[in-house]
């Protein structure tokens, strides 16, 4: 909660950059209906601070951002963004689908590692 509270106080959820958090929320069909009202939810900034805590916290452990920011003396915002940029810079989005799609085709623990060495790379991007 601490996290998704200094989110809300930052500009971050604001950017335009992270706007596909909010609309990817949605279901698809409410995405394509609706995109332009969705940027004026009532709970934009909440629901971008949200999915981008949780993205965050599920790819790389709950406590990336605090150990970023003590050994950086960056602000928890600018570790958010840092994580959003190396995300999208080397695709980590489609990597995790690739591994996940190993589901039942590939030993468990074998794809455990996967998604293990996916996260230890973005925490040193």
């Amino acid at each position: 909660m601490v996290l998704f509270d200094q989110l809300l106080e930052s500009d971050l959820v604001d950017d335009p950059y992270v706007a596909p958090a909010l609309t990817g929320y949605f279901p698809k069909v409410l995405q394509a209906r609706y995109a332009n009202a969705m940027l004026r939810h009532p709970l934009k900034r909440e629901i971008v601070a949200t999915v981008l805590t949780n993205s965050m916290i599920n790819h790389v452990g709950i406590v990336f951002v605090f150990r970023m920011c003590d050994e950086t003396g960056a602000e928890a915002h600018e570790v958010v963004r840092a994580y959003i940029l190396a995300r999208d810079i080397f695709d980590f989005p489609a990597l995790w689908a690739e591994i996940e799609a190993l589901d039942g085709k590939v030993a468990a623990p074998v794809q455990n590692r996967m998604l293990i060495d996916a996260g230890r790379l973005i925490r040193r991007t």
